[in-house]
């Protein structure tokens, strides 16, 4: 830090120094804190043990069996930060000098399961896609079994995930596929996951916060570092 030079780069070693001291604290209960290596503070094989302790320990509430609903949504439109990302090196800009399009900017998306009741997330995957279906199964079979009383999802694309979700017996302990109330508005009469059409679906979805991934997400739109620095 004491180099020549080192002022101008002093946002980026204070965060460089914050994110390692976040690091060791919550690599400690894994015994993993005193494998730090400086610029390589998580390696595959740490992130893999920390994202099951923290799915398994630190984001389910006290009492699991008080879950009863998960909410759905991916975030693709996540803003790289980081000079050095590969995204924004390809950046380019067109005849007028405006930076290329937005999309060329976005990378590090994630999909996130979260109660409605009290706006705990529960479950987050890495995504490098927008929301498929194959992304989506996996999020909710990496904590289903911490929550048996879970039997509804709730996610804007569910009228094109159901059908193949309900093919599949391992989510067979689910048994209301919704929409949330926001982009039901936009479905015909006819969809299936509809929740302002289907007489069981509404009276699920009365006064639950179907919105609560969007509000969640809107509180962390930016992204610093690698793909494995924004997965921790």
């Amino acid at each position: 830090m004491f180099q020549q030079g080192w002022e101008g780069n002093w946002h980026k070693l204070y965060h460089d120094a914050l994110f390692n001291y976040m690091t060791a604290k919550e690599l400690e209960p894994l015994n993993l804190h005193l494998k730090i290596k400086i610029g390589d503070e998580l390696n595959e094989k740490s992130l893999r043990a920390y994202d099951k302790y923290a799915h398994s320990s630190l984001l389910p509430p006290s009492n699991k069996k008080c879950v009863t609903v998960l909410i759905g949504d991916g975030h693709q439109k996540v803003m790289v930060k980081c000079q050095d990302d590969p995204i924004n090196k390809t950046q380019k800009r067109n005849s007028k000098g405006r930076r290329g399009k937005l999309d060329e900017r976005l990378g590090h998306g994630w999909f996130m399961l979260a109660d409605p009741d009290t706006g705990r997330v529960l479950c987050c995957v890495s995504a490098d896609k927008h929301e498929d279906n194959n992304m989506v199964t996996k999020a909710l079979l990496k904590i289903l079994d911490f929550y048996p009383n879970v039997n509804f999802f709730g996610f804007d694309r569910n009228f094109k995930y159901m059908p193949s979700a309900k093919k599949n017996p391992l989510l067979k302990q689910i048994s209301y596929y919704s929409l949330d109330c926001f982009h039901a508005h936009g479905h015909c009469d006819s969809c299936p996951c509809n929740p302002l059409i289907i007489p069981r679906l509404k009276n699920r979805v009365r006064g639950m916060n179907t919105s609560v991934c969007e509000q969640i997400f809107a509180a962390s739109k930016s992204s610093r570092g690698s793909e494995a620095t924004h997965a921790f």
